[in-house]
């Protein structure tokens, strides 16, 4: 924080030097010393944290803290738009999947703020799939947000197997996630093999139907090769080679269509 650049900043400054326990005069130093601050005014015009900057930061609702937490506060001001970036590159490339509302930093808190950074890790090559906007990153910190790939693609179908992420968007349209992209490509890859098992089910079935109706053609070619030579060599009488080619004709009809 930058030295006292206002007259009662200033003035400040020389009563707490003479009143160096009076909460009062501490309190409206430390009010100066943040709202003075370049720290301060960049983190108010820092829209990612524009929601929280009114709650906490306000010129408002300074006035409702203590002396001891306007003071913790001069320190903790300078690390918030660093936590903000870390969190949300870790949205995108990182663990902040992993954090819950038990994560929730305490933004007042020098101890709070720095927990939750040194918990935060980025690696580019593992990026998630998300639709979280810098301007909404507390939503990472919400047991509402999905974080994990099978509800993602409960509904995946053959042609999303090449497209997964179209998968996501698509089943997640009016929910907020974040998902590892290494989890929608083990769940792409488990869906393509049992599609493919799927389609190698459905020819083996198919191949046996048409071996099938093979036979059947086969086995009625040799009946009316049977019936031709009975009636050509004239086997039986006329009454019982008209019944038999009746019969035939039925049983072969029964044959074909029911097997």
């Amino acid at each position: 924080m930058a030295a006292m650049r206002t007259s009662v900043g200033r003035l400040y400054m020389l009563f707490d030097a003479c009143l160096p326990k009076n909460e009062k005069v501490k309190k409206r130093l430390n009010i100066c010393k943040i709202t003075e601050s370049n720290e301060y005014n960049e983190l108010k015009n820092y829209t990612p944290f524009a929601k929280q900057f009114e709650k906490i930061f306000s010129i408002d609702k300074l006035s409702e803290y203590d002396a001891e937490k306007l003071g913790e506060m001069v320190t903790v001001i300078p690390k918030i738009i660093p936590l903000v970036e870390h969190i949300n590159n870790a949205i995108t490339y990182g663990n902040a999947l992993e954090l819950t509302e038990k994560d929730i930093p305490d933004f007042t808190s020098v101890k709070s703020v720095d927990d939750l950074m040194a918990k935060l890790k980025i690696d580019s090559s593992t990026p998630n799939v998300t639709n979280i906007t810098a301007d909404n990153f507390m939503a990472i910190f919400s047991n509402k947000t999905v974080k994990y790939p099978t509800e993602a693609l409960k509904t995946i179908s053959a042609s999303d197997i090449e497209n997964p992420v179209d998968a996501v968007k698509r089943n997640l349209n009016n929910t907020t996630y974040c998902i590892k992209a290494a989890d929608v490509k083990a769940i792409q890859d488990t869906y393509a093999t049992r599609i493919s098992e799927i389609k190698s089910k459905l020819d083996s079935i198919k191949n046996e139907k048409w071996k099938l109706r093979r036979r059947k053609w086969l086995y009625i070619g040799i009946a009316i090769i049977i019936l031709t030579a009975i009636n050509s060599f004239e086997l039986l009488s006329m009454s019982n080679l008209r019944g038999l080619n009746s019969l035939s004709t039925v049983l072969l009809m029964l044959y074909f269509f029911i097997g």
